[in-house]
């Protein structure tokens, strides 16, 4: 108690307004924190450009998402964790629609888009949510990338936009595949989509994505440390997200259908042929959704929506189920006086095999200045237990049909300061868990079982610094601190709790006549062993205004480090590519 007292008074101290307003207008800069009442931290296409990243985890990692990877160059098999969190626990969504799967978090990063098709990626910290935003058709942006690398690694990627005629059309092939840096980790991977938008009048237009992901990768001991399996695992995605977006005066309205399928298929030894070590899932998510947004009467903004969801598997490991959901959302916006705002937002969900909930956030903002704001929130978020916690079954391990939603309530306070040239902000929270779902026993020779046995508390401190410093020279970084404490004892965890006591990412870029660059440095500590220090560094020229030719290289200072306890982690990884634009 003493810790969080203190950690409040220097929040409050901090929050003063001790900057002089800038008489200039704010300006994006290319990683930031937006000034929203919702906290959403924010990264564009123009950073992830030039940035040493090769993959959409990387860049989510970016953000202050703890990227648990057992292989994180190329975003083979990648785990999320935020602020303390399972990797079950942070909602994934493609253009404000949920697309994590139920049947394991392990396949919430098989995202059936390349860097190029990014426009942004949000994370709002208090819900707990991340938004890939994909690009729309331009008017002109076709490209074409090829990169070679260790490992006898190759990546290659076209793109083709085009909007002068109706439809507007967007397509992305990508194929990357490498031999691994060590037995047992090579991958192949290949990328489609598709995106098109008709406008049939002012204010009215259809839209439509399809995408498509498949994987095939070694998997040594992915899922098994230290048990010297040589495994495989295929993985294919399919994403087809449709909708009407209808202007009617102060009204718009948006009907939409989703559809996810996901096949896995794992191999535990792929030295043996027998059945009993193959294992084959495939997974379906419907979504059918009415949206109605208005800006008149009371409220300054209000947004009604009500979906129908359904999930299905089919598994030779985990049988045959499905669940369906029923949920109406209500956002509101009202600015309360000049100075103050509020945000709110409340949900009705209804389960055909949960108890139904209700949760949803409140913020209220205060306006300091004209490039300070201050806001406090509160949120309530239930996740339900995935189909492997509920029916998963071998030898040593058992799920369970029973499991409740965990339920999470998270306070939030927050600093932010946004101007020309600089962009900071602190934010304190804490969060109350309950009913956690861990995979537990009493004693060793007990079977491992999923249960909702687990409370906790969890409190952290956010910071962010962001500085364009002339017209060369720009860096910044973000940090996070994290203390967190079981209420529950006695039980043995068979996965722990993997979460980061301090994790932060900086970078810093600058433009030289000869070529350009940019170096991000990240450190990761967990709660035990020793924290580690990463070097990644991209440089580039451009060959004029077509032709551009580039190298990356990860891991610059070949650290030997974990980031999943018992799977070695890539070292230094260097590739070399050329990019042409027309």
């Amino acid at each position: 108690m003493i810790k969080r007292c203190g950690i409040v008074f220097l929040f409050l101290l901090y929050s003063l307004p001790l900057f002089a307003d800038e008489p200039h207008t704010l300006e994006k800069i290319v990683v930031f924190k937006s000034f929203g009442l919702n906290k959403r931290h924010f990264i564009d296409s123009g950073y992830l450009e030039n940035s040493p990243i090769t993959s959409i985890p990387e860049a989510i990692g970016l953000l202050g998402v703890d990227t648990q990877s057992r292989l994180l160059n190329h975003g083979v098999q990648t785990d999320f964790s935020y602020r303390g969190l399972g990797f079950e626990g942070l909602t994934i969504l493609l253009d404000g629609q949920r697309i994590n799967d139920p049947q394991t978090g392990h396949h919430n990063s098989d995202i059936p888009l390349s860097l190029e098709d990014i426009e942004s990626i949000e994370l709002d910290s208090l819900r707990g949510t991340i938004n890939i935003v994909p690009k729309s058709a331009q008017e002109s942006g076709n490209s074409f990338q090829n990169s070679y690398g260790e490992y006898q690694t190759y990546a290659s990627r076209l793109s083709i936009s085009n909007k002068k005629n109706s439809p507007g059309l967007r397509l992305t092939l990508e194929r990357k595949e490498s031999g691994g840096f060590r037995y047992d980790t090579d991958f192949k991977i290949l990328v489609a989509n598709l995106y098109s938008n008709l406008e049939f009048s002012p204010g009215q237009e259809a839209v439509l994505f399809l995408g498509y992901n498949e994987k095939e990768f070694g998997a040594y001991d992915f899922y098994t440390p230290h048990g010297g399996y040589p495994s495989k695992e295929w993985t294919k995605t399919l994403i087809l997200d449709s909708g009407l977006n209808l202007k009617l005066a102060d009204f718009m309205l948006k009907p939409r259908f989703f559809w996810r399928r996901h096949f896995d298929k794992f191999m535990l030894d792929k030295t043996q042929l027998r059945s009993d070590y193959l294992n084959h899932h495939r997974t379906d998510v419907y979504m059918g959704g009415l949206s109605l947004q208005m800006r008149r009467g009371f409220f300054d903004s209000l947004c009604l929506d009500a979906e129908v969801a359904q999930e299905k598997i089919s598994s030779t490991r985990l049988g045959r189920h499905g669940r369906s959901r029923y949920g109406i959302s209500i956002d509101t916006q009202k600015q309360l006086t000049s100075q103050m705002l509020i945000d709110s937002r409340l949900v009705f969900d209804y389960f055909d095999s949960f108890k139904d909930r209700v949760t949803g956030s409140i913020i209220l903002g205060y306006t300091l200045s004209q490039h300070q704001q201050l806001s406090l929130g509160v949120s309530s978020t239930i996740r339900r237990p995935t189909f492997t916690e509920s029916y998963y079954e071998d030898p040593l391990t058992r799920g369970n049909p029973n499991l409740a939603p965990e339920e999470l309530l998270t306070y939030q306070l927050a600093h932010d300061y946004k101007g020309k040239q600089l962009d900071m902000g602190l934010v304190v929270f804490f969060r109350e868990e309950e009913n956690l779902i861990n995979w537990v026993r009493r004693n060793p020779g007990e079977l491992w079982q999923a249960r909702n046995m687990l409370e906790a508390d969890c409190w952290g401190v956010e910071a962010h610094f962001q500085k364009r410093f002339n017209s060369t020279l720009k860096g910044g970084f973000n940090y996070t601190y994290l203390d967190k404490r079981l209420k529950d004892a006695g039980w043995l965890y068979k996965y722990g709790f993997n979460y980061a006591i301090h994790l932060l990412n900086s970078f810093i870029e600058f433009d030289l006549s000869l070529f350009s660059s940019s170096v991000a440095l990240q450190y990761k500590k967990r709660p035990q062993g020793n924290g580690w220090f990463l070097l990644d560094l991209s440089v580039w020229r451009n060959i004029n205004k077509n032709v551009r030719v580039f190298c990356k290289v990860s891991n610059l200072l070949n650290v030997e480090y974990q980031d999943i306890e018992g799977i070695p982690s890539p070292g230094r990884w260097a590739e070399v590519g050329i990019r042409l634009e027309w």
